[in-house]
């Protein structure tokens, strides 16, 4: 009797948390970032911290990077991975907030200061436990690729960030059925690196993006992105700022 009340009152205590998570969700997929990284984060469980974390970065990718919300949504991810050391998500969001902590400086000292290796370490252990996963794949795709276009030479010299290994991460992860921001990403990545030599693979990708379904309000702005970039990619000053525009300066 003892066991079923006391289970019966775990189930009770974590009905309202979990309607919240809910709520939560509801407001990330329409777009409402502030709404669901403040339900998340008052939920003391390793999903909520890791949708907070997530709500949070979504809203730098679209509007901007900004450190202080970086690192914000850095303690969200370390705050799931002390209830969840081996939660995927957790260490993905943990490696994308370093990754937005130092794009919002257009710093690359920021990188050799640590936040590279950081975020690499975080990748590497998320892949271990889950080599398949499209979204630490296409998070370390970034890595490779936005490194390589901020820091050149040094920080393939300093931390192995290569194009070959970006692309076969991004080629996985669209293979794996990633989400369409991980297409526009992917594509401007490429076109920041070199255009004329990976715009025939930038186009296929933006045309990819462009074909996969809207479930969200942050897929929606993919393919809006996606689809400017496209109608933008012969034109070289269009194309630069709309890359300037995303990604900062490098």
């Amino acid at each position: 009797m003892r066991t079923l009340l006391t289970a019966l009152l775990a189930l009770t205590a974590a009905g309202p948390a979990l309607a919240d998570i809910g709520a939560a969700r509801q407001a990330y997929a329409s777009g409402d970032y502030v709404r669901a990284a403040e339900t998340a984060a008052e939920i003391e469980r390793a999903e909520a911290q890791v949708l907070a974390a997530e709500a949070i970065s979504t809203r730098l990718v679209l509007e901007g990077a900004n450190a202080r919300a970086a690192r914000t949504a850095r303690g969200h991810a370390e705050a799931a991975l002390e209830m969840d050391p081996d939660s995927v998500s957790a260490l993905v969001q943990l490696a994308v907030s370093y990754g937005l902590e130092a794009r919002a400086s257009s710093d690359i000292a920021n990188y050799f200061r640590g936040s590279a290796a950081r975020g690499r370490e975080a990748l590497d252990r998320a892949q271990t436990l889950q080599p398949n996963n499209a979204q630490a794949r296409a998070v370390s795709g970034a890595w490779h690729l936005e490194i390589l276009w901020r820091g050149g030479e040094t920080a393939q010299r300093l931390y192995g960030a290569n194009a070959p290994d970006g692309i076969a991460d991004f080629e996985a992860a669209l293979q794996l059925g990633a989400a369409p921001m991980a297409g526009a990403q992917y594509a401007a990545l490429l076109l920041a690196l070199d255009p004329a030599a990976h715009r025939d693979r930038a186009r296929a990708t933006l045309d990819w993006t462009l074909a996969q379904p809207v479930e969200t309000a942050f897929d929606d702005a993919a393919v809006q992105r996606a689809g400017a970039l496209r109608e933008a990619l012969d034109e070289d000053e269009a194309r630069a700022a709309l890359i300037r525009d995303w990604l900062g300066e490098p």
